[in-house]
């Protein structure tokens, strides 16, 4: 199963069927699974049937990682992802993962797990604005989007209505020149 139909798969809501396959497909432990290992780590994440396996999917992501042959920083965004949203107690270990994404290799997700942190955080939303930027002008729409909100929850109305027009104006080009990964967020797959 690629990562494409996986992922297909997730958005059909078919994970069950999904999971299966993956743990016929994971169990030796090989570099080369890490990415199995990753797409289960986001089928329990994102639920099966309508339920979530927090713990599970963190260590399916710390067998990602420690299979990865490369700087990869996704494993760690997403056990970051999972801590987030564990509660504001886990915030601080959260943050950690995102740093150490950030190390193995900074990507526009990396900005956007930055903001979406200080966002939720008592940081502040001046961090984020500037981590919801950095990302936008790497071409993220989810930039673009926290940018505006973090922008309008400020009191910066004017402000957040010039990024959607760029948004606007820009978006068309950054579909044609990225593609799919102008949508890459950090708070989905």
């Amino acid at each position: 199963m690629s990562f494409e139909q996986a992922r297909d798969s997730m958005q059909r809501k078919r994970a069950s069927g999904l999971l299966e396959a993956l743990k016929r497909k994971v169990p030796s432990g090989s570099p080369v699974d890490a990415q199995g290992y990753f797409l289960k780590g986001l089928t329990l994440e994102f639920g099966v049937d309508g339920e979530v396996d927090f713990s599970g999917a963190i260590k399916c992501y710390r067998m990602a990682s420690h299979l990865s042959r490369g700087p990869d920083s996704f494993p760690f965004l997403g056990i970051a992802r999972v801590l987030m949203k564990q509660g504001p107690e886990n915030h601080g270990a959260a943050f950690d993962y995102i740093k150490r994404a950030s190390a193995a290799n900074h990507t526009p997700e990396v900005d956007l797990a930055f903001a979406t942190y200080y966002e939720m955080t008592e940081q502040g939303l001046d961090l984020a604005k500037h981590y919801y930027l950095k990302a936008a002008i790497k071409g993220r729409f989810a930039g673009f989007f926290g940018l505006a909100y973090a922008l309008r929850r400020t009191g910066h109305n004017v402000q957040a209505v010039l990024v959607d027009v760029v948004r606007l104006f820009v978006g068309p080009m950054l579909f044609i020149v990225l593609g799919r990964t102008a949508r890459s967020s950090f708070n989905g797959y």
